[in-house]
C-alpha cells in the first residue's frame, strides 16, 4: 500500500467517524499511538495504532487498526488488526470478534494483548454471558493462531516470532456469588495443530487439550481467601499415540490487622515434567501437550519495573513450578510505608542424569520448594521504604533486593562413589532508589539511581569417595584475549543506572539517562564503538566506556496529546511480563519518537 492510498484510507475512516458523530445517540471515543525509531545499526521501525470505541444504545464496536512497516516488535501489519462487537441487554451480553477474558486467577483462561513483549493469546470468536440471580454463566468458542519465538525452529530472531500453532477453542465458565462467598467452575477445550520441524516439510501433530477446574473465594472483615485448582489432560488424535496429564493449584490469603497487611501466595503447577536442561525444558516445539498459552496463572515472584532488577527477572516455568511468596506492608519510620517481600520457588522434582545424557526423576512430588541446587531453586528478599519529607516536597523510594536463581542443570550424575554436578547460577544484590523534589516555582527534579552487583556463570562440582575434587564458579564475565593469550577473571559485573530529570508539570520534562556496566556482555559493537555528537559532548564531563546514554524529552501538547522523544542508546536485555520473558535487542545511537492522542 502506497503512502497516498494509506492517507486516503485514514481520511475516509476519519470522515466516517466524523459523520457518525452527527447522530446524537452515538458515543465515540478512541486513541492513537504513533511510534518511529531509527538506529545506526540499520534497525528502523514505524508503527501506528488506532483504537476506536463506538457506542450506540446496547451496542459497542471496538476496532484496532495497525500500520507498521515494521513495528518495534512483531510482524508487518497494514490495516485492521482487531475488531469486536459487544451487545448488552439486561442480564445478557454478547461479544463477537476478538475476545480477551480471564476466569479466576488464570489457571484455565487469562487472555492479554501485551505489545511490550509481542504476546497475544486472544481468541477470535463468540463470547456469551448471562448474569442473573447471583449466577454468571459464560460460553466461549472460536479460533486462535498463537505465535512464539523458538530457537529450535527456522527463522528465529529477537524481533519477530517464527513459530505458530492453531487452536480451535470451546469453553464454559460459571460463577455463583452469595454475599461474601464465591464458587466457580471452568472448562476449556482446545484442539491444536502443532507443527514439528522436518527435513523435507513440516509435520503436523494434532493434540486435544482439556482443562477442568474449580475455585472458591471468601471475604471476611479481617481476611480474604482464594483457592483454585485445575486438572489438564492432553491426548493425541488422528492416530497419534500420545497422552499427558497434569494439574495446577493456586492459593492466596490476605490478612488485615490495624495498619498492617500480610499476604501469602502458594502455587503448585505440575502440568508437565520436563528434564531440567535448557534444551528440553524450554523446547515447546518438539514437546507438545504442555501448558497452553491461554493459561497465564499467577506467579510467585515480584515483577520489577526498575531497569536492573527487570533484566534479571526470574523466567517462570508454567509447566512445572512450586513456590510461595510473603508480602508484608505497614507503616515505617517518619510516616513512610514499609514493604517486605520474600519469595521461594523450585521445581516439584529433583532430576538425575545418566551416562547417555538422559534424565530421570529422583523423588516423588514435593509440596515445598527445594533449597538444594538440584531442584532449580529461586529466592528473593526485597525491602522497600516509600515516603515523603520536607513538608511533602520530597518523595523518595529506597529499596534493596537479593536474588539467587539456578536456571538450568547441565549434569547431575551419580556413579557409585562419584558425583558430578554442573548448573547455571545467578546471584545479584540490587539497590533501586528514586527521589522527586518539588520546587516552589512549579518545577520538579527527578533522580533515579540503581546499583547492582551481579554474579553469573556455570557452577561445577565433583567429588569422589566423599572427597571434593572441585567446587567453583566460572564467571560469564571472564575474558580471554586471543592476541595476547591473557585470561582475565571477572567474578562480578557491577551495574549502574542513573537518570536526572527536570520538568514542569503537567507540561514538559527532560531527562538524561545513563546505563553502565563494568564489563560489556551485549556483544553489540555499535553500542560502544560508534560515537554521536551527543556522546562526544557528554564525554567532556564523564567517561562513557561501557555506557549507554540517552536524553528523553516529554511534552504534553494538551490534555489529550503527548509527545516523547528519545535520542541516544539503550542497552536492551530481558523483559518479562507476568512470567513471560523476551530478549529485547540493544538500540544503538538513534532516536525514538512517540505521539499518543486521545479523542
Amino acid at each position: 500500500m502506497t503512502f497516498a492510498q494509506r492517507t486516503f484510507n485514514l481520511t475516509s475512516f476519519s470522515f466516517i467517524l466524523f459523520t457518525s458523530n452527527l447522530f446524537g445517540q452515538i458515543q465515540f471515543s478512541g486513541s492513537s499511538q504513533l511510534k518511529y525509531g531509527e538506529s545506526k545499526t540499520g534497525f528502523t521501525y514505524s508503527e501506528s495504532l488506532i483504537n476506536t470505541h463506538i457506542r450506540l444504545d446496547k451496542f459497542t464496536v471496538w476496532t484496532q487498526f495497525e500500520f507498521s512497516q515494521p513495528p518495534e516488535l512483531g510482524f508487518y501489519q497494514d490495516g485492521l488488526r482487531k475488531i469486536r462487537l459487544d451487545y448488552t441487554k439486561g442480564p445478557i451480553s454478547l461479544k463477537f470478534g476478538d475476545i480477551y477474558e480471564i476466569w479466576g486467577r488464570g489457571l484455565i483462561l487469562n487472555q492479554v494483548d501485551d505489545q511490550s513483549i509481542d504476546f497475544d493469546n486472544g481468541i477470535r470468536g463468540l463470547y456469551f454471558s448471562l448474569d442473573k440471580n447471583n449466577i454468571q454463566w459464560n460460553l466461549l468458542t472460536g479460533y486462535s493462531t498463537l505465535w512464539k519465538s523458538a530457537p529450535t525452529y527456522p527463522g528465529y530472531n529477537n524481533y519477530s516470532h517464527n513459530y505458530e500453532t492453531n487452536h480451535s477453542v470451546l469453553g464454559t465458565n460459571i460463577d455463583w456469588i452469595r454475599e461474601s462467598f464465591e464458587l466457580g467452575f471452568s472448562y476449556l477445550q482446545s484442539r491444536e495443530k502443532h507443527t514439528l520441524p522436518s527435513w523435507n516439510f513440516p509435520d503436523t501433530v494434532h493434540v486435544a487439550h482439556r482443562i477442568l477446574g474449580g475455585r472458591i473465594a471468601y471475604t471476611a472483615p479481617n481476611f480474604d481467601i482464594f483457592m483454585e485448582y485445575a486438572d489438564k489432560q492432553s491426548t493425541g488424535y488422528n492416530e497419534l499415540d500420545f497422552s499427558r496429564k497434569g494439574s495446577g493449584f493456586y492459593a492466596n490469603i490476605t490478612s488485615y490487622f490495624q495498619d498492617w497487611t500480610l499476604s501469602a501466595d502458594y502455587i503448585r503447577y505440575r502440568f508437565a515434567h520436563l528434564s531440567p536442561d535448557a534444551f528440553s525444558r524450554w523446547d515447546f516445539v518438539n514437546n507438545y501437550g504442555l501448558v497452553l498459552d491461554f493459561q497465564q496463572p499467577a506467579i510467585s515472584n515480584l515483577l520489577h519495573s526498575t531497569p536492573l532488577l527487570g533484566r534479571i527477572s526470574h523466567q517462570f516455568d508454567f509447566n512445572n513450578n512450586l513456590g510461595y511468596q510473603l508480602d508484608l506492608t505497614g507503616p515505617g519510620l517518619f510516616g513512610s510505608t514499609l514493604f517486605l517481600h520474600y519469595a521461594a520457588s523450585s521445581r516439584t522434582h529433583i532430576w538425575e542424569s545418566t551416562v547417555d545424557y538422559s534424565w530421570f526423576k529422583k523423588n516423588n512430588d514435593s509440596w515445598l520448594p527445594f533449597e538444594s541446587a538440584e531442584g532449580l531453586p529461586y529466592r528473593e528478599r526485597y525491602i522497600e521504604v516509600d515516603g515523603y519529607a520536607f513538608n511533602d516536597k520530597l518523595h523518595y523510594i529506597i529499596a534493596a533486593s537479593k536474588t539467587t536463581d539456578i536456571t538450568d542443570i547441565f549434569q547431575n550424575l551419580y556413579l557409585e562413589e562419584n558425583h558430578t554436578f554442573q548448573y547455571k547460577y545467578q546471584e545479584a544484590i540490587t539497590f533501586p532508589t528514586s527521589f522527586s523534589l518539588s520546587l516552589s516555582n512549579g518545577m520538579n527534579i527527578d533522580i533515579k539511581w540503581e546499583y547492582q552487583e551481579l554474579l553469573r556463570g556455570t557452577w561445577s562440582y565433583s567429588d569422589s569417595l566423599g572427597i571434593v575434587k572441585y567446587d567453583s564458579l566460572k564467571s560469564d564475565f571472564d575474558s580471554f584475549n586471543y592476541e595476547t593469550g591473557v585470561y582475565t577473571k571477572r567474578p562480578k559485573q557491577v551495574n549502574h543506572f542513573f537518570s536526572i530529570g527536570l520538568g514542569k508539570a503537567p507540561t514538559w520534562s527532560v531527562a538524561l539517562l545513563f546505563d553502565r556496566v563494568s564489563y560489556d556482555d551485549t556483544f553489540d559493537p555499535y553500542a560502544i564503538n560508534t560515537e554521536t555528537s551527543f556522546e562526544k559532548f557528554l564525554e567532556q564531563f564523564i567517561s562513557l566506556e561501557n555506557t549507554w546514554a540517552a536524553i528523553e524529552l516529554v511534552y504534553n501538547i494538551n490534555s489529550n496529546q503527548r509527545l516523547s522523544l528519545m535520542y541516544g542508546s539503550q542497552k536492551g536485555g530481558l523483559l518479562c511480563s507476568n512470567g513471560v520473558c523476551r530478549i529485547i535487542e540493544p538500540f544503538s545511537d538513534g532516536f525514538k519518537l512517540e505521539l499518543t492522542s486521545l479523542f
